[in-house]
């Protein structure tokens, strides 16, 4: 944590790779709840 602080490159890249992440999440989420309410 020390190092993100100190370092803003690599938290940017950490920022940018977790907001991947996140969003890849939340489109396999909502794929679910669709394919889940599709009879």
């Amino acid at each position: 944590m020390i190092e993100i602080i100190k370092n803003p490159n690599i938290d940017f890249i950490g920022k940018r790779k977790y907001g991947f992440i996140f969003s890849a999440v939340i489109i396999t989420i909502a794929l679910l709840l669709i394919f889940i309410k599709e009879p």
